[in-house]
């Protein structure tokens, strides 16, 4: 009987510095050792309180330790997921903000744009002859280059040549030598990079005189070839 209960003091002893031992590592294994301690003595006696707090704080303290640092990820996770979402309905609120400011300014570049259009195609340039004569003046070279300049790098740009005659001579004549000055106009134009396509010709001879006066002064006006501009503002706005 001694010897039972010096066996159950000694394992009684070994299970208390088995758990002084855990509690100086984890508190989790401290825990489990205790645990496992009040289970194995309830199970075997003092030889299952000794096992029970060894087995348990190495077992049962990692389980409950392991648990706990489950438990804190699942909250720090949850909590990422709470920030994520948010900064996800802040970045689909901005965005939809943004698309309505970009809407805005379309409208806007758009109407300015129609504008202008306007204000562009109702400009008429004429280039005026001698009588007689398909030859570009001099002094109207500066001009056309600048034109030139301009239609070649806007292609959505178009310029319409009509070309005049005064009414001396005949009409036959008067005719030829507007489609004559027209020519000369285009193939001025194009030899400065302008496209074919871009460049569109009339000649009415002197069908449309400026005025119904015959006149010197006149005379001199309707000896022309007048040039003006559009702009395809669908063609623009599409290839944007």
């Amino acid at each position: 009987m001694k010897m039972k209960q010096i066996v159950a003091l000694s394992i009684l002893a070994l299970a208390g510095s088995s758990v002084m031992a855990a509690t100086d590592t984890t508190k989790e294994e401290g825990r489990g050792a205790l645990t496992g301690a009040v289970i194995g003595a309830s199970v075997g006696g003092p030889l299952g309180a000794g096992l029970g707090a060894i087995i348990g704080g190495g077992i049962i303290g990692k389980l409950i330790g392991t648990s706990r640092i489950n438990g804190e990820l699942i909250v720090a996770n949850n909590e990422l997921e709470i920030v994520l979402q948010n900064r996800q309905e802040a970045q689909r609120n901005n965005d939809k903000k943004m698309k309505v400011q970009i809407v805005n300014l379309s409208q806007e570049l758009n109407a300015m744009l129609r504008s202008q259009t306007a204000s562009w195609n109702s400009r008429q340039l004429p280039v005026q002859f001698r009588t007689g004569s398909s030859e570009i003046e001099s002094h109207y070279v500066k001009q056309l280059n600048q034109i030139a300049h301009v239609l070649s790098r806007n292609l959505d740009t178009k310029v319409s040549l009509s070309g005049f005659a005064d009414r001396r001579g005949n009409p036959e004549y008067n005719q030829s030598l507007s489609e004559t000055r027209v020519v000369e106009v285009k193939q001025y134009l194009l030899s400065r990079g302008v496209k074919p396509s871009q460049i569109l010709t009339n000649a009415y001879g002197e069908s449309k005189p400026i005025s119904h006066e015959d006149s010197f002064e006149n005379d001199f006006f309707d000896r022309r070839v007048v040039m003006q501009f559009s702009f395809d503002m669908k063609s623009y706005l599409a290839s944007r």
